[in-house]
């Protein structure tokens, strides 16, 4: 998934996630809602944002940082963060690595 320009691609699964989840995305917003999570069922696998280096991914639960790819990091959310308070980008990346927000 990629930005281009001022198009901002969003998904929005309901169910949860399997191992690679948002891999090589390069913009854009997932949000992923996990009906059907629990203990026995994690909301997304193991390796979620691998090669990701643009864009954003919310989940509606938390992952433990051995399922993340080495490119990104857990953020908590606050009310300050939404989709629309993220800084823009251009496909310059100007956000750095990609973000998974946690708690949505």
């Amino acid at each position: 998934m990629k930005e281009y320009k001022t198009q901002v691609p969003v998904i929005v699964p309901g169910g949860c996630a399997g191992d690679f989840y948002g891999e090589y995305m390069a913009g854009g917003v997932m949000i992923l809602l996990g009906l059907g999570a629990g203990e026995d069922k994690p909301i997304a696998g193991d390796y979620l944002g691998t090669g990701m280096h643009d864009g954003v991914i919310f989940l509606r639960g938390e992952v433990e940082k051995h399922q993340l790819g080495a490119e990104v990091a857990v953020m908590e959310l606050d009310e300050k963060s939404s989709i629309w308070s993220l800084p823009p980008t251009d496909g310059e990346n100007k956000m750095g690595v990609g973000g998974v927000y946690e708690g949505v």
